[in-house]
């Protein structure tokens, strides 16, 4: 189905919006189209940092685009298509894939730095950085915390044996 799921990001007068159809990012005062990428389906929401938009996709690949002109500028391939937002801390970009896996990517360049499986089932949990820690949810009803610069897993706490998060 054609459609926008993701929720739009607005930075510097630009609005950046993942589609069925790609990713877009508009003029955010009068609605023209600056550019497009449609190789892909993108149902996460973008995040922009450093005029670099941050977006998964149901392919499974993480992009990373120039927001300026919309050049693709790097794209990993995870395990699993991605639904949910990412976040980016010192340099590095965390993603979580349907399966559980978080990646610790560099925002330059896309090498993976770590990564962890979180057992888990299909969830759409975006993780969040705060204070050098990586916080995650999981499908068993579990929260994570992790290194967010080695991905050492600091704690987790099962919070109910029942699904946190799960499609609609």
């Amino acid at each position: 189905p054609h459609g926008t799921f993701s929720t739009p990001t607005v930075v510097n007068g630009s609005v950046y919006c993942g589609t069925a159809e790609g990713v877009y990012a508009l003029n955010a005062d009068n609605g023209d189209k600056l550019w497009n990428y449609r190789s892909a389906k993108f149902e996460a929401s973008p995040i922009v940092a450093n005029g670099v938009v941050y977006i998964g996709s149901v392919d499974g690949n993480f992009y990373a685009f120039d927001a300026m002109n919309g050049n693709e500028l790097w794209n990993y391939t995870t395990s699993a298509p991605i639904y949910s937002a990412a976040d980016i801390a010192n340099g590095m970009v965390y993603v979580t894939p349907t399966d559980g896996s978080l990646y610790a990517l560099n925002a330059t360049n896309g090498n993976e730095i770590w990564h962890y499986s979180i057992p888990t089932t299909f969830i759409q949990i975006s993780p969040i950085v705060v204070n050098n820690v990586v916080y995650s949810g999981s499908g068993k009803g579990a929260v994570y915390a992790f290194d967010a610069t080695n991905g050492s897993k600091l704690w987790s706490y099962a919070v109910s044996s029942t699904t946190l998060s799960s499609p609609a």
